[in-house]
Parts: C-alpha cells; sequence; structure tokens
C-alpha cells in the first residue's frame, strides 16, 4: 500500500531541523529523488514513510525554532494532518 505525506507538514519538520532535502536523505537512508517524490506529494512506499519518519524523530528541532517558523505551520485546509497527534500521511 502506498501513502502521500502532507508536504507542508514534511517541510515544517524539516525546517525545524535546519535540514534540507540532502540532510533529510542522509539521515534517513533514502535517495533525495525519493526525498523530492514525497515532498512532491506523490505516492510513497510505507516503509519510506517509517524512514522518514524514524529520522525525523531522531533528532530534536533546533531550539527556538517552533517560535520562528509558527506561521509557517500547516493547517488544517493542507489536508488531514491532525497536528495534535503528528499525523503526516494520508493512505492512498
Amino acid at each position: 500500500m502506498s501513502v502521500s505525506v502532507v508536504t507542508s507538514r514534511l517541510r515544517w519538520e524539516m525546517a525545524r531541523r535546519g535540514w534540507n532535502q540532502a540532510a533529510l536523505a542522509a539521515r534517513s537512508g533514502l535517495t533525495p529523488a525519493t526525498i523530492s517524490t514525497a515532498l512532491r506529494g506523490a505516492p510513497i512506499a510505507e516503509r519510506t514513510l517509517r524512514l522518514l519518519a524514524q529520522a525525523l524523530m531522531s533528532a530534536d528541532p533546533v531550539p527556538g525554532a517552533d517560535d520562528l517558523l509558527a506561521p509557517l505551520l500547516p493547517s488544517d485546509s493542507d489536508g488531514p494532518i491532525a497536528a495534535a497527534s503528528g499525523a503526516v500521511a494520508t493512505r492512498r
């Protein structure tokens, strides 16, 4: 089964850690092309989602980043992000 990430949430989580696509690729063990696919909102494998989530959970946000990025926080209009639960994907 494949899933699609909420791209604005993924970008926000990357920004909180000061990561670009290359950094997320390196941390997750995925290729830059796979990161690009996820950031376009195209379907990705559940394994890919798991690796992305593990990479993001392995690093704390930069101190103070949440306050600086608050205006960029994805809204519910971007899809079912369930911000309180931290959900970042929808099934296809």
